[in-house]
This record gives C-alpha cells, structure tokens and sequence, in this order.
C-alpha cells in the first residue's frame, strides 16, 4: 500500500516516535538517506497533495518497508523524478515494482509526461 506522508507523520519517522503512536515499522526502516527527503516534507506548511512522499506498507499488515516519493511536480516539461527504498529483508517480492507502478499511474493522471528516476546498475527487476 501507499500511504501518502503528512508533514507531522514525516517528523514521527525522523524522531522515531511513530512507533510510539502505533504504527508498525521494519527494524531497517527508515533508511539514513531516506531522512533527507523527509526533513524537507517536515518543514513544509502546505505539501504538494499528489507529488509529495509515500510510505510503503504491506496490505496484510500495514508495516512500512519503504519509501517512494517524488522530488516535486512536473517540470515546465512536464517531467517529474522519483525515488524509492525498500529494507533489504522486502526486496524480491516485487512491491517496489507495485509501488512504482502506482506511482507512474499518480503522476499520468495528475499531468506528468514523463517520470525519470536513478537507480544503482547492480539492481536488476525483481531485485529491488
């Protein structure tokens, strides 16, 4: 599942304090470069509703595994960038694959023409 991130949700997650409230996080999760992002979510007043940060969960339990986000709305070319992480003991099973499925699907039907994103070479489908 995606979960979109509230400013107030993103500063739970860099203090540690969400799992004090609940909700149920890997041990792997968030990732050190993940804190960056988040940071900047915290601080903002009014986030973009659509392009902004998800959290990842798995439907049958609701546990963050990951995170995927965008870097901003569409460019004046319409081209957005996206990023993702997923704790190591996750990856195989394909939900970075969903996730970003989804999120090709949040940025077509919300005015994005393309979607670009860095990923490492070793990373290979299926892999992530």
């Amino acid at each position: 599942m995606l979960h979109p991130i509230k400013p107030i949700e993103a500063q739970r997650i860099i203090d540690g304090s969400g799992r004090a409230n609940g909700e149920e996080w890997h041990p792997e999760y968030p990732f050190v470069d993940e804190l960056v992002p988040l940071r900047g979510l915290a601080a903002q007043i009014a986030p973009h509703p659509v392009f902004t940060l998800y959290q990842l969960r798995l439907r049958e339990s609701g546990l963050a595994i990951g995170g995927i986000g965008f870097f901003g709305p569409p460019d004046a070319h319409g081209s957005v960038e996206v990023g993702y992480g997923l704790v190591a003991a996750e990856r195989g099973h394909g939900y970075a694959t969903e996730a970003l499925l989804c999120m090709l699907d949040i940025a077509v039907n919300n005015g994005a023409q393309e979607v670009i994103a860095d990923t490492d070479l070793d990373k290979v489908a299926g892999m992530f």
